[in-house]
């Protein structure tokens, strides 16, 4: 049901993604006030949609995550976004939430390693750089800041196999 893969991308493939993402100035980040439909606003973060929908192009950098995409053996997208927390004094845990309410999959790709993880259940998977944690969207799970590092990014990927 949830499966945790390590090394998810050949070392080559990780390093231009991390580059492109992580590089300062270069990749555009996008503000938004809360981190749940439910109005947390304790925490913000910034996103970047890859893909949000068909009634929306995709974003120019979205040749970035083709590879993820192929790996994942994704056959119709729902939405690939990637998320930027800042880092917190103590780690701050998200709402719980579930992506979609129906038989997608979700991955979780993370881009960096840091102290902060996503917790599906009772199980706690740590960010650590190029693991894909790949689950049912409909699963309940939520995210957190880290303390660590000076941000928590990933990318969450939603589609059908």
């Amino acid at each position: 049901m949830i499966e945790v893969i390590d090394n998810f991308l050949p070392e080559d493939n990780f390093k231009a993604l991390e580059k492109a993402i992580m590089t300062p100035v270069t990749f555009p980040w996008y503000y938004v006030p809360t981190l749940s439909d439910a109005g947390d606003l304790k925490e913000y973060y910034f996103i970047h949609f890859f893909y949000e929908s068909v009634d929306h192009p995709p974003s120019q950098h979205f040749p970035l995550i083709k590879k993820l995409l192929f790996k994942l053996q994704c056959q119709a997208l729902l939405r690939a976004k990637a998320n930027l927390f800042l880092s917190k004094p103590k780690i701050y845990e998200h709402e719980i939430h579930f992506d979609f309410a129906n038989e997608s999959k979700s991955c979780v790709f993370s881009v960096n390693t840091n102290n902060g993880y996503t917790r599906i259940g009772n199980e706690k998977i740590e960010s650590v750089a190029n693991r894909a944690v790949i689950f049912p969207s409909k699963l309940h799970h939520r995210s957190t800041s880290c303390s660590d590092q000076q941000i928590r990014v990933n990318i969450n990927i939603n589609y059908y196999v």
